[in-house]
């Protein structure tokens, strides 16, 4: 009877120990079907923030290419304006030094001829000068009268 009594007993506790086991796992089950549930959850609003991310990250690249684009026209139009400016002024710097030169030449040739036309101009400034003092007094000798003697 003994034997039987620890079989049954033994049965039990099994039973009980099954019990206990199952029923933790059901609550482990349910605990982590409740996280699997939010981490579904989850994985939905990582996904659909990613999704958003991707859509803003595509509308920026257009833009970025869009951009390339415009520069490199940009940059193909300033090329062209470079190279024109460059083939009107290459001569530009011999072009300038041979008109100084000629400056200074025509500069040095025509300063005598200025020096000389100063000169004339003062020696006329001088007569014109000389002719007024003259008039004033001969006008005054011309204007008195001469006394008669007695």
């Amino acid at each position: 009877m003994f034997d039987l009594v620890a079989v049954h007993t033994s049965r039990y506790i099994v039973c009980n120990l099954r019990a206990i086991f199952i029923g933790s796992i059901r609550v482990i089950i349910e605990q982590d079907l409740e996280w699997v549930q939010q981490s579904e959850a989850m994985v939905t609003v990582v996904v659909v923030i990613n999704i958003l991310i991707s859509l803003v990250l595509l509308y920026v690249a257009s833009r970025v290419r869009k951009l390339k684009q415009r520069l490199a026209r940009l940059t193909n139009i300033f090329i062209a304006a470079e190279r024109s400016s460059h083939r009107v002024l290459y001569g530009a710097p011999v072009a300038i030094s041979t008109g100084q030169r000629n400056v200074h030449n025509l500069r040095q040739t025509n300063q005598s001829p200025q020096i000389q036309i100063q000169r004339v101009r003062q020696i006329f400034s001088l007569l014109a000068l000389g002719q007024q003092v003259w008039r004033r007094n001969f006008l005054r000798l011309r204007s008195k009268p001469l006394k008669k003697r007695k």
